[in-house]
């Protein structure tokens, strides 16, 4: 399943989360140094703060495992 979005979207990692299994798979990332230091606000919304809207979400859907 290809989903297009935003890893900070909530509403659309719970639509995507919610009775679909045990697992959740979170692989999104900006893993560039040179671009997290041209951008770090980027890097920071996109690794910090989507990394722990993938934690809530989980939670709040009863998923009892993330794999990064």
């Amino acid at each position: 399943m290809n989903i297009e979005g935003s890893i900070t979207d909530l509403d659309l990692l719970i639509e995507i989360s919610l009775g679909r299994g045990r697992y959740l798979f979170h692989q999104a990332e900006i893993p560039s140094v040179p671009r997290s230091a041209k951008d770090p606000l980027a890097s920071n919304e996109a690794n910090v703060t989507g990394t722990v809207s993938v934690l809530v979400v989980a939670k709040d859907c009863g998923v009892p495992a993330v794999v990064c």
